[in-house]
């Protein structure tokens, strides 16, 4: 089973993330595939540089090029992996076509929730302002993460405790297994 998470800065990937991993999931990071990418040409990884290289690519080769890439690292092995950071619905459909039982799980929490949460977790590339984080936002949407979370299998409210979350996945994990 391939799970991919997707939601704006915030919401609680990491968190899915980190429990799916304790579940037996390999973790696979979009981001880490862009930061890799980066790493071989030379370029030096900043929060701002990795977010124009991003575009930079998705404008060269297409709005699916970080999945194509991802799909690249996972090679052969499609059992209980979680990709992380799934941001365009173009991105969503190669994943289906080349990988087939994948399911995407969507998290969302209010805006003032997930900006409270980025200040606390002091992530390096978290925003520490309303501005910078406002200005992230903007950048998530130029990759069409809206389309991305609208057009998920399961969208989960992560605006309650992190046992509920557990539980939510848990129910999402039931659902699918049940199903297949």
């Amino acid at each position: 089973m391939i799970i991919c998470i997707t939601g704006m800065p915030g919401s609680g990937k990491s968190v899915a993330a980190n429990y799916l991993a304790r579940k037996g999931f390999k973790i696979v990071e979009m981001g880490d595939t862009i930061r890799e990418r980066m790493k071989k040409e030379g370029i030096r990884i900043t929060n701002e540089s990795i977010r124009e290289y991003s575009l930079s690519l998705r404008k060269r080769f297409g709005n699916d090029i970080v999945a194509k890439l991802t799909v690249q690292k996972i090679k052969g092995n499609r059992k209980n992996i979680a990709i992380i950071g799934v941001r365009s619905k173009k991105e969503m459909d190669y994943f289906r076509k080349k990988l087939g039982d994948f399911y995407v799980l969507a998290l969302t929490a209010p805006k003032m929730v997930r900006y409270k949460r980025l200040k606390k977790r002091g992530r390096q590339d978290d925003m520490i302002t309303m501005k910078a984080f406002r200005y992230r936002e903007e950048k998530e949407k130029k990759y069409g993460i809206e389309s991305a979370i609208k057009n998920a299998d399961f969208i989960i409210s992560n605006n309650s405790s992190l046992n509920e979350l557990k539980k939510n996945i848990d129910a999402v994990l039931t659902y699918i297994k049940e199903k297949s």
